[in-house]
């Protein structure tokens, strides 16, 4: 059985959340009736990948969708690959602005070592910013 879909969407929500019930998630979700939730919630039971313990799910075996590939699970919070490196970049070129800003670079560096960075690190957050918007399931 292949994780997608739907039932992407109510893992997901699941993993974020910590445990949901089944009206929480067809809430948040904008599912028409509670019995669509129960339906992928089922088919998760059957995968292995959740348990219900007193009207909450939980996650019981955390598994790595293909849509999860560029994505690192920090806490409950799932974080673009990409937005982390991205920051690296950024950061970087914050030091070189300032080595800038201090006259301690010649002029070819400042812009091999400011702006190529600086528009690359921009281009890497924005990316992330688009992979996290297609992931959202709150």
């Amino acid at each position: 059985m292949e994780l997608k879909g739907k039932t992407l969407k109510v893992y997901l929500y699941i993993l974020t959340h910590q445990n949901a019930g089944v009206r929480e998630i067809q809430r948040a979700l904008k599912f028409k009736t509670p019995s669509l939730v129960q339906y992928h919630l089922n088919k998760l039971k059957e995968m292995g990948l959740v348990y219900e313990e007193k009207g909450k799910y939980y996650i019981s075996r955390e598994v790595k969708p293909d849509v999860l590939k560029d994505f690192l699970r920090i806490g409950f919070i799932l974080v673009p690959r990409l937005f982390l490196v991205g920051i690296f970049y950024f950061v970087i070129s914050l030091y070189f602005i300032l080595k800038f800003l201090n006259n301690s670079l010649n002029i070819i560096d400042n812009y091999l070592l400011i702006f190529l960075p600086l528009i690359i690190s921009l281009i890497i957050i924005i990316e992330g910013y688009f992979a996290y918007r297609r992931l959202k399931v709150d």
